[in-house]
């Protein structure tokens, strides 16, 4: 039974979200908070929203708010504002905003419309400055891109120079080439990534190629990772390899990992070492370690950090330990990083409580002193709701 129906309706939530974006004198935060809400906005909002998208002065911000938007709008409209968006985006000049945007526009459409979005940003794509930046634009083209144009796409990615960046784009690449070809693309990001001397670079290449690999070859890649930086060295460093490749570990290797987590200073790098392998241990050792894990992360100093760990344990945790969770998120000071803990921990509370602490989350939402802050703690209360 929903005990605040009235309270907790979502148009209602999304419209005082979208109401308070407007508020926003920053017109990149402003595009940010109404880009973001576009699940939670109601009907008669969206031509406010467009108008507002329009009044956008840069053609990157004012092209991605329209496309996000857009998505609200009903269906008989959606060719139109696509092909707006599509006019804004040939008025931007800098590279990496339009391949960005063509990426986006990319996804929205199908056939040969999206094929020629995804070809006219691979065009631009070579433009783009950072390594890390073009890589991952080019790899998101590619499910776009007709086969012919892959193996372009796949050669600028072998032309990055930033170890950490090529080799998992390569192996994420991998995926859409015929299959003949897609072993031998990743064996080949693979080798590259162990063969790298610096450890960070290594931990960071290999690492960031686990979700592209077949499962049998997680484990070992995600144990090297892990082992090629030293958690007495850069606890902090240590601790983030063991968050991108706790789910992999064998268990040997999360077996010996644990007490090095519990062994950090104190702080955030410890919390998220710790909640990332109890999180992935064993069925009959979880419970423990995830009590353990949620208590260091509820003694977080920095708030923001605190909800950053609380959060990252908030789908494992069992009815049990709800209460400890919810007693971290209340007491934050900072409205909105109270709201948002709140929130994230509301949707896995069972539905008799769930209302009761998204009522809260609304209380500090409504608190946040900054309209940026306050637009996205409503947006995320209004998510919640139904």
């Amino acid at each position: 039974m929903t005990n605040h129906p009235a309270a907790l309706s979502r148009s209602a939530i999304g419209r005082e979200a979208f109401e308070t974006a407007q508020t926003i004198t920053s017109d990149w935060l402003r595009s940010r908070a109404v880009r973001q809400m576009y699940q939670v906005l109601p009907d008669d909002c969206v031509p406010a929203a467009l108008a507002l998208a329009r009044a956008l002065a840069g053609p990157t911000l004012r092209a991605r708010t329209l496309l996000a938007v857009s998505r609200a709008a009903p269906a008989a409209e959606q060719p139109a504002l696509l092909a707006e968006a599509r006019a804004v985006i040939n008025m931007i000049d800098e590279a990496a905003g339009q391949v960005e945007v063509l990426g986006l526009l990319a996804g929205r459409l199908s056939g040969d419309a999206a094929a020629e979005a995804a070809q006219a940003a691979l065009a631009r794509a070579p433009e783009i400055v950072g390594d890390s930046e073009r890589g991952w634009r080019v790899v998101s083209l590619l499910a776009h891109l007709p086969p012919a144009d892959r193996a372009a796409a796949v050669g600028l990615l072998r032309g990055l120079t930033d170890a950490s960046t090529r080799q998992p784009a390569l192996a994420e690449a991998a995926q859409f080439l015929p299959e003949a070809e897609q072993a031998a693309l990743r064996a080949e990001a693979l080798a590259e990534a162990r063969a790298l001397t610096d450890g960070e670079t290594r931990a960071r290449a290999l690492a960031g190629m686990l979700g592209a690999l077949p499962a049998p070859e997680r484990g070992p890649a995600a144990a090297e990772a892990l082992a090629a930086v030293d958690a007495a060295a850069d606890p902090t460093l240590w601790a983030r390899v063991v968050l991108w490749t706790a789910a992999a570990l064998p268990r040997d290797a999360a077996a010996t990992a644990y007490p090095l987590g519990l062994g950090l200073p104190p702080g955030e790098a410890r919390a998220e070492a710790v909640g990332a392998l109890a999180t992935a241990a064993p069925e009959a050792e979880r419970r423990a370690r995830l009590a353990e894990a949620l208590t260091l992360a509820a003694a977080v100093e920095d708030e923001w950090g605190r909800v950053f760990a609380v959060s990252r344990l908030a789908g494992a945790l069992g009815p049990d330990l709800h209460a400890p969770a919810l007693a971290a998120a209340r007491a934050i000071a900072d409205t909105w990083a109270r709201a948002d803990l709140l929130t994230e921990l509301a949707g896995w509370l069972p539905s008799e409580q769930k209302d009761l602490v998204l009522t809260e989350a609304l209380a500090a939402a409504r608190a946040c002193p900054q309209p940026w802050a306050r637009a996205r703690a409503l947006t995320g209360v209004a998510d919640q709701c139904t």
